[in-house]
């Protein structure tokens, strides 16, 4: 499993997120989801990744947002798996435990719904 620096998350394509880059999409989710991020960001320091995101192709990124903009901003690698990879045991307790993390917000997650994926004013804050 190929294992991306954070300077290797600034060439990727984020589905959902039409012509934005890593930075962006950071912006945007600490933006709507300030409380979660905080605390993913701090788990990755404390514990770092081992679910790996999901890519199509080479910089598609199609699972594992979150995790991406977390890592980018704590600095640590991310491991990456093409799109529809089975889990290890450990990934899958890892899926289950943020799992957990994300329940703890739940206004979040519903911000995190509604956003338009097509619209680049959506992840900008500009939309009226």
């Amino acid at each position: 499993m190929p294992t991306l620096m954070p300077g290797d998350l600034t060439r990727l394509i984020f589905s959902g997120f039409a012509g934005a880059g890593i930075g962006d999409v950071a912006n945007y989710l600490y933006r709507t989801e300030p409380r979660y991020m905080a605390a993913l960001e701090a788990d990755i320091r404390e514990r770092g990744i081992t679910e790996a995101v999901e890519l199509l192709g080479s910089c598609l990124l199609v699972r594992g947002h979150h995790r991406a903009a977390a890592a980018w901003r704590a600095g640590a690698a991310v491991p990456a798996a093409p799109c529809g990879h089975s889990r290890t045991p450990d990934q899958t307790i890892e899926h289950y435990c943020w799992a957990a993390l994300r329940r703890r917000y739940p206004g979040e997650l519903a911000a995190w719904r509604q956003h338009d994926p097509h619209s680049w004013t959506a992840l900008t804050g500009t939309a009226s």
